[in-house]
């Protein structure tokens, strides 16, 4: 109990100091405002809570929300085409099955890279997954895409559509490859505006480029900017949760893209929103 409150306080302390961050391409510059804000009392208790009862598991599968046509918030919940939230984190996995994805089926890869840069599986297909042979367009058994496939999840606080307060655990949300170029654009843009996709809240809706197509795809539309108290606890809820973020692995299986384009195909706007 006191290593967890050690830790809690190291967190509050850390975001009051003035030093440059470990990873400006991350972490917005930090202004006074933000610099002097405290997270409140509740979330600081509440993710305290919430990090002790998940203590006893050695990994952290983050609930998910899955996306086909809609969004899927919880197992056996209605599906819904919009919800907002903050984005706390996101990075590249690569995930590689030899044989081809079964409906239902509960297999891991079998070459798996948390990073999106080197496998950390027993046996790897490769050392290294920039020059992996999988992970090169056209290596896919059908079509001319990747036979590799490279997951981008977003951990995202979720909006109570009620209250309109924040989720202290964060869900994961994997980004489809047809909407890869979209979050890329999206975040490039906050990080202009913002210096940081955390600081403020994101819409998260489905789309489709015109009616012949068969697959949605997500937009991801600026929403408000987060006050200096909202940014404070969003701050020590990702740092809090961040040792298990970063670390997170395919907990489940990763089903086939029918719709997987060898290159984006979705044109984006100035804004990081689809072109129609």
């Amino acid at each position: 109990m006191a290593k967890k409150e050690k830790q809690h306080e190291q967190a509050a302390t850390e975001l009051q100091k003035d030093e440059a961050p470990p990873h400006p391409a991350e972490e917005a510059p930090k202004t006074t405002a933000v610099a002097r804000a405290q997270p409140s009392n509740e979330v600081v208790e509440r993710l305290r809570d919430a990090l002790e009862s998940l203590e006893s598991f050695h990994k952290v599968g983050f609930p998910m929300i899955r996306f086909k046509e809609a969004f899927t918030m919880a197992e056996g919940a209605d599906e819904i085409e919009e919800f907002e939230g903050v984005i706390i984190y996101t990075k590249e996995m690569n995930a590689y099955y030899k044989e081809r994805y079964k409906p239902g089926s509960r297999a891991l890869p079998d070459c798996f890279s948390p990073d999106g840069k080197k496998p950390t599986t027993a046996k790897p297909v490769h050392t290294d997954c920039a020059t992996c042979p999988m992970n090169q367009f056209g290596s896919a058994k059908e079509g001319d895409g990747k036979a590799c496939k490279n997951v981008r999840p977003l951990y995202i606080l979720v909006q109570n559509q009620e209250s309109g307060d924040l989720a202290i655990i964060p869900k994961q949300l994997r980004v489809p490859p047809t909407s890869l170029t979209l979050i890329r654009s999206y975040i490039m843009s906050v990080a202009a505006d913002f210096g940081a996709y955390f600081a403020v809240r994101t819409k998260f809706s489905v789309f489709k480029k015109s009616d012949a197509q068969t697959h949605y795809n997500i937009k991801f539309s600026l929403g408000k900017r987060l006050t200096a108290e909202e940014r404070a606890n969003v701050a020590y809820i990702r740092h809090g949760w961040m040792p298990q973020m970063m670390e997170a692995t395919v907990t489940e299986p990763v089903e086939e893209e029918a719709h997987a384009p060898a290159a984006p195909t979705v044109d984006v706007d100035a804004e990081g929103g689809p072109r129609f």
